[in-house]
């Protein structure tokens, strides 16, 4: 799956709760996203109710996104 399908689905697509990682901090659940006929496995890490982890900023899951995001923005630099 193309990575611009995978955020499409991610972004428009309905989830369903799968289960829970429970080795993980705060509430880290396996979802299904489905949209159309495509359905991905991902995990989805709410914002709402998620306890603040006292060695990190606020808003960290900001750089989670960033950190997927930034080097697929630079590959392009790379492979010059």
């Amino acid at each position: 799956m193309a990575a611009t399908e995978a955020l499409d689905v991610l972004a428009r697509g309905a989830l369903t709760v799968k289960g829970r990682l429970p080795w993980s901090s705060n509430a880290t659940l396996l979802v299904e996203a489905a949209l159309e006929d495509v359905t991905m496995l991902a995990v989805y890490k709410p914002h709402a109710r998620r306890a603040a982890a006292v060695d990190f900023p606020r808003g960290l899951f900001r750089r989670e996104i960033a950190a997927w995001h930034s080097p697929r923005r630079s590959a392009g630099a790379w492979s010059r």
